[in-house]
């Protein structure tokens, strides 16, 4: 018998594979057939494994370029805030960061939508924004809920605009609503980081603190995301508030 090392072998019983099984003439064929079969397959991963380790820096050097882009267009506050996008009107700047502030904040207009996750929620108001040629602002605007065990979460996501004239109140198909909303003083803590389980769980409990020592009552909270995925997590600014 050949060996299945030989290439110039191994063609013939190739060939054999592609048959229909039915027209095997004996056992040891069926096995030949499945073995080649799995040469093949073994071939075809190997092309796929070659072609992502081929393209696995490109990618990441693409990725890594845009984030750099992203930073360097950013306007860079003597804080450390890195501006992507303009405020909306009589909106004050992030910050102080790691420490508790009191903020009051104007009247303003949002395009809001429940959500469960933020990435449903942000491509269904960037759509909003777009067809109504809405400029993008910061923050993007989330309000948590709270679960049994004290953990937040969100259920809501808005993209705030401009100004109160710009654009028009209503409904947006079945996902949105664009609404005016009143002015309001909030209890503030704001970090450069993620916005992970643990970055948020640590604001909460400095917050839910302070409100205790001061007596303060709350109705719930919020939390506003400056940045974009593009730049790096230890630079990006976020505030969790109690309202």
């Amino acid at each position: 018998m050949a060996r299945t090392g030989d290439i110039s072998e191994r063609i013939p019983v190739l060939e054999d594979c592609l048959r229909p099984t039915g027209e095997y003439a004996s056992a040891g064929a069926c096995l030949i057939a499945s073995s080649c079969k799995l040469e093949i397959l073994a071939i075809l991963l190997g092309m796929k494994f070659c072609f992502l380790r081929l393209i696995a820096p490109i990618a990441g050097a693409f990725l890594l370029n845009q984030c750099a882009s992203a930073e360097d267009r950013a306007l860079i506050h003597e804080s450390g805030y890195l501006e992507e996008s303009p405020l909306p009107k009589g909106y004050p700047m992030p910050g102080p960061f790691d420490e508790i502030s009191k903020k009051s904040y104007p009247e303003y207009r949002a395009a809001v939508t429940s959500t469960e996750g933020s990435n449903r929620g942000f491509w269904t108001l960037f759509g909003h924004i777009k067809r109504q040629d809405i400029e993008m602002t910061a923050p993007v605007e989330m309000k948590m809920g709270e679960k049994e065990n004290g953990e937040l979460k969100m259920v809501e996501m808005a993209f705030l605009y401009r100004h109160t004239q710009q654009g028009k109140t209503g409904k947006d198909g079945e996902r949105i609503e664009v609404l005016d909303l009143p002015k309001v003083e909030v209890l503030n803590y704001a970090w450069q980081g993620s916005r992970s389980s643990e970055f948020v769980k640590q604001a909460k409990a400095k917050l839910v603190a302070e409100a205790e020592k001061q007596k303060l009552a709350y109705k719930g909270f919020r939390l506003l995301g400056y940045n974009s995925p593009m730049i790096p997590d230890a630079k990006k600014t976020h505030e969790l508030q109690l309202i």
